[in-house]
């Protein structure tokens, strides 16, 4: 008899594979259909969830071509995971290396756009922010507060309009309409997890998203401000925190000379 560890490795490999499963009871189905049967399964299985994580991107490549790129990548990406939440992770990188889309260099940010919202949609939530003791903090301590960002955010910048490519192709899928983006544009994209638990998409502006990622890096609030005015110099800084607070964007603070959570 075999151990078990050797039959799951033949089973995946003849359901991968080329090959058959072995020891199957043949007496209703002989051991070819019923490995077609598997292996059928568990290709449309996993065609669909990739599907499901990236919609923006089968609108815009139409069905039969994402069909085949899906071949492609799981072929080279097999499934590592027992969790199809995870299957697409390495497909935006494997878009930008596939010959056939070189003219089309924005699909692979667009990839990436929704597979942050997957990873929104299935992070830990975001613990409590304490406004009381951030009440206790002197106005002139509070540049040196840090802030952290929620596990459920996403931050993208792009080269590309990412934002308004992901939105049109979003509303073509759906049959609504809306005014094609400037392909000569930039946008930074924001991807969080409001605190009623809805996975939300923004452009944020270029000063907004320079904050947010000094806080993720570690910058204190004064550093940050400082380098979101290096590239929007009338930024409200202030008032950008209380609504990535009160959002659910930022989950934490804490004083960075001191250490202390």
């Amino acid at each position: 008899m075999h151990a078990l560890p050797e039959l799951q490795d033949a089973f995946a490999e003849a359901v991968l594979g080329c090959g058959v499963i072995s020891g199957v009871d043949e007496t209703h189905l002989s051991a070819q259909v019923a490995t077609a049967v598997y292996r059928n399964n568990v290709q449309v299985s996993t065609r669909n969830a990739l599907r499901g994580a990236f919609p923006a991107v089968t609108a815009l490549l139409g069905d039969d071509c994402f069909e085949g790129l899906a071949g492609r990548y799981l072929a080279a990406h097999p499934s590592r995971c027992g969790d199809l939440h995870e299957l697409g992770a390495a497909l935006p990188a494997f878009l930008a290396t596939v010959p056939e889309f070189a003219a089309f260099p924005y699909l692979s940010d667009v990839a990436h756009l929704e597979w942050m919202q997957r990873s929104a949609l299935t992070a830990v939530d975001a613990g409590g922010f304490d406004f009381a003791r951030l009440c206790c903090v002197a106005e002139a301590d509070f540049g040196e507060l840090g802030f952290s960002l929620a596990p459920a955010v996403g931050m993208l910048q792009s080269a590309w309009p990412v934002w308004g490519i992901w939105r049109l192709a979003r509303m073509a899928a759906e049959g609504g309409e809306t005014e094609p983006p400037d392909m000569d544009s930039s946008e930074c994209v924001l991807v969080y997890r409001d605190r009623g638990g809805t996975v939300c998409t923004e452009r944020v502006s270029a000063g907004e998203f320079r904050l947010l990622a000094a806080m993720r890096d570690g910058a204190c609030f004064a550093d940050a401000g400082d380098l979101a005015w290096e590239v929007e110099d009338e930024l409200d800084v202030a008032a950008c925190l209380q609504r990535f607070v009160a959002a659910g964007v930022v989950d934490r603070w804490h004083r960075v000379a001191a250490g202390e959570e």
